[in-house]
């Protein structure tokens, strides 16, 4: 319908598929591979300015040669550096059961254990958490301001 919005795409799943992506779904613009705050906000600046892609650290992209990988970003040291716009969300349209108001929030990202059956190691490679007082706030502000429970 829209035939000239970029779309991009992020998460675990591309991370990991981001070529077989690239090949078969010709509206993807760019993907982005691992942790997405910073590489998205470079990636969005380039496409606005019309940047190299290839200059930016963790994106899978398509050029005339097909898709292209960037090596990856470094993980984010310092989780508490990124914040989520709780203001942006109309939390009215987010429930679980009983109709209680829910987000997800995240304490800590990767895992320190080496179990060959779950990706979090490929993906997070070591385990990192947010400030628990900064965290703990954060909690009570939802609460408080979007009655979160």
């Amino acid at each position: 319908a829209l035939p000239n919005v970029r779309i991009v795409y992020g998460g675990v799943f591309p991370t990991y598929h981001w070529r077989e992506i690239l090949r078969e779904e010709r509206y993807v613009t760019a993907i982005v591979r691992g942790e997405g705050e910073e590489t998205a906000r470079r990636l969005m600046r380039a496409l606005e300015t019309g940047g190299d892609l290839r200059t930016i650290n963790g994106i899978a992209f398509r050029d005339d040669y097909g898709p292209r990988v960037t090596p990856p970003a470094p993980v984010i040291r310092d989780l508490d550096a990124y914040r989520i716009g709780w203001e942006l969300i109309d939390h009215a349209r987010y429930s679980y059961w009983g109709g209680l108001r829910a987000v997800v929030v995240q304490f800590s990202r990767g895992c320190p254990h080496l179990c060959n059956y779950c990706g979090q190691r490929g993906f997070w490679t070591r385990w990192r958490h947010r400030d628990p007082v900064r965290f703990a706030g954060e909690l009570a502000r939802l609460h408080r301001e979007h009655g979160v429970k």
